[in-house]
């Protein structure tokens, strides 16, 4: 699940259900699109978007896990 709101590019925490930090890393989506594409196949969610969109949220390039 995801909470707040943040923008495509933000730094956002990755937090387990329990609320403890395990990564922190920059988005690729803005959160209303995450809401939407959660839980869909990469080739069920790109045919939501009308451009070409990451195939991941947050690339482990663009990840530190904090754990």
């Amino acid at each position: 699940f995801s909470e707040g709101e943040y923008s495509i590019g933000d730094t956002v925490r990755v937090l387990t259900e329990d609320y403890q930090e395990i990564a922190r890393g920059v988005v690729n989506f803005a959160e209303q699109d995450v809401q939407r594409i959660k839980g869909l196949r990469t080739e069920e969610f790109k045919k939501l978007f009308e451009e070409s969109v990451p195939e991941e949220v947050i690339h482990r390039d663009n990840m530190v896990l904090m754990i």
